[in-house]
C-alpha cells in the first residue's frame, strides 16, 4: 500500500550485497564484507522503533470520542461518568 524510501543504510547493505554476489572477491575480501553486513543489520535493527499504524488510529479515535462526549457537555447536555466507558483503552 505505502512503499517506503530507502534508507541510507539500506542502499549500503545493498550495495555490499550486491558485491558479494557480482565480484569475484578473495575469501579475506568474502569475510570482511560478511563482517561490515552483519555489523550493518544489527545497526538497522536497532534504528527501527517506529509506531504501528493500529496503535495510531487506536489514539485518534479516542481522542475524537473524548472531544465529542467534552462538546456535548459543553452544551448543556451532562454524560453520566458511564460514557467513558464508550472509549477504548490501550492495552
Amino acid at each position: 500500500m505505502f512503499k517506503k524510501e530507502p534508507t541510507n543504510l539500506d542502499k549500503v547493505i545493498d550495495k555490499l550485497t550486491q558485491e558479494l554476489v557480482d565480484r569475484r572477491l578473495t575469501p579475506e575480501e568474502t569475510n570482511k564484507r560478511v563482517e561490515e553486513l552483519t555489523a550493518l543489520h544489527k545497526v538497522k535493527e536497532n534504528t527501527t522503533s517506529s509506531v504501528d499504524k493500529n496503535v495510531l488510529i487506536t489514539a485518534v479515535t479516542n481522542l475524537l470520542g473524548i472531544l465529542v462526549i467534552l462538546k456535548h457537555e459543553r452544551l448543556g447536555n451532562f454524560i453520566g461518568s458511564k460514557a467513558l466507558g464508550f472509549v477504548f483503552r490501550l492495552k
